[in-house]
């Protein structure tokens, strides 16, 4: 009887134990996937950190960007202002050239009246 009580007692603690070692290897389990989403936390936040970073940069490169479009539009504003003024002093240019030759050719006959005289 008492050998009896002995080995179901030990078939009882067998059983336990068999228990306990499923327990633990579920616990190591669990602790590394603990580990391993605690290190995935750890690699969201620093890509978080590059994210917010990246974009921060992007924006300065947008304003960035922007303020170098307005001013080529000012420099192509100024640039036809430019040649539309080159255009008038050529036409003034022409002009003035064409008053001095009639001024040379004026001169020239009055010189041929005042001449005979």
């Amino acid at each position: 009887m008492a050998f009896r009580d002995l080995y179901e007692e030990s078939i009882k603690i067998k059983r336990a134990n068999l228990k306990l070692e499923a327990c633990l290897r579920e616990r190591v389990k669990v602790n590394n996937e603990s580990a391993l989403v605690e290190d995935l936390r750890t690699r969201e936040r620093a890509l978080r950190e590059k994210l917010e970073y990246v974009e921060g940069e992007r924006d300065s490169l947008r304003s960035l960007m922007e303020a170098m479009k307005k001013e080529v539009l000012g420099f192509e504003e100024s640039k036809c202002l430019l040649e539309s003024r080159i255009l008038e002093l050529e036409e003034k240019l022409r002009d003035s050239s064409r008053v001095k030759f009639d001024l040379e050719c004026r001169s020239e006959k009055l010189d041929k009246i005042l001449g005979t005289f």
